[in-house]
C-alpha cells in the first residue's frame, strides 16, 4: 500500500468567539424567519362557539382500564364524533391488562 505524503497546514481551529458571534447570527436570522402572532381572542371565541354549539361533552371513567374518558356528541343525532382515547385504545388497553394479569397470574 503506497501512501503520498498528505500536507497539512494543521488542525484548524475556530475560536469559542467566533462560534459564539455565528450563533447570534443564526438567532436573529431565525427571529427574521418566524414572525410571531397573537391570535384574534374574537375570532377564537367565534370558531370556538361554532364548535360547541353542535356538540356536548360526555365525561365518564372506564372502569375497567382505570381511565378518564371523553366523548364529543353532536346534539342533533346524539353520535359520538369523538370519542378520547378512542375505542380501539381502550380495548388494545383493556387486552393489554388481561394479558398482563394472566402472566402475573401463572407467574405467582
Amino acid at each position: 500500500m503506497n501512501v503520498g505524503k498528505i500536507s497539512s497546514s494543521g488542525p484548524v481551529q475556530i475560536s469559542t468567539q467566533q462560534n459564539a458571534e455565528r450563533s447570534k447570527q443564526q438567532v436573529e436570522l431565525q427571529k427574521q424567519k418566524v414572525k410571531l402572532t397573537v391570535p384574534d381572542i374574537k375570532e377564537t371565541r367565534t370558531i370556538l362557539n361554532e364548535i360547541t354549539n353542535n356538540t356536548r361533552f360526555s365525561y365518564s371513567i372506564n372502569e375497567k382500564i382505570d381511565s378518564f374518558v371523553v366523548k364529543i356528541i353532536d346534539r342533533s343525532t346524539d353520535k359520538v364524533v369523538k370519542e378520547i382515547p378512542s375505542r380501539e385504545l381502550q380495548t388494545l388497553h383493556e387486552n393489554l391488562r388481561e394479558a398482563i394479569g394472566i402472566f402475573i397470574d401463572k407467574m405467582v
